[in-house]
């Protein structure tokens, strides 16, 4: 069923499929105006991709910004934030994650579960030649801006701050 209507009230039920109530409650409530402070903590990761999916910019940059501040990458949780970060398209928590493994990258090589990564050999390279210090062409200003500095040119520039680390420095590049 795709609507039903309440005979006795005249109230229409349209279903909402993939997310859970309390959190499209908490999607609605900021969307209104409300405050999350204390919900964020709790819900940082749902409340991502709840706002990824409606597209809520606002909410999914908020609920990043906390997450990465308030949970802690670790050796064993790496795949799962890079993971996670990639398929939202978060670019802080990619970045964060990317940090991580620069600055443990033999702990992280050594201790990494790559369940997950579509080729794990390849993944360990390229973690491999991070971790060794490897570095690449540079290219242009935009590339070695970290992901804050790129939103607020961003933003400076009246362009969208949302979207992955490429997709933001072709915006700026693009604008010039």
């Amino acid at each position: 069923k795709e609507c039903e209507q309440d005979s006795d009230e005249g109230l229409v039920h349209v279903p909402i499929t993939g997310v859970k109530p309390d959190i499209f409650r908490l999607l609605l409530h900021f969307i209104y105006g409300g405050s999350l402070a204390g919900d964020l903590e709790a819900h940082c990761k749902d409340l991502i991709e709840v706002a990824d999916r409606y597209c809520v910019v606002q909410l999914k940059l908020l609920a990043e910004a906390y997450f990465v501040t308030s949970s802690p990458i670790q050796v064993d949780t790496i795949t799962e934030h890079l993971l996670f970060a990639n398929s939202k398209k978060c670019a802080l928590l990619k970045e964060a994650a990317m940090d991580f493994i620069v600055e443990n990258g033999v702990a992280v090589l050594e201790n990494m579960p790559l369940k997950g990564a579509r080729d794990p050999t390849l993944f360990a390279d390229l973690l491999a030649t991070v971790s060794r210090g490897k570095k690449t062409d540079a290219g242009d200003r935009f590339s070695m801006m970290r992901v804050n500095e790129l939103r607020v040119e961003l933003n400076k520039r009246g362009l969208g701050v949302d979207g992955t680390r490429e997709t933001m420095i072709a915006a700026l590049r693009n604008s010039e």
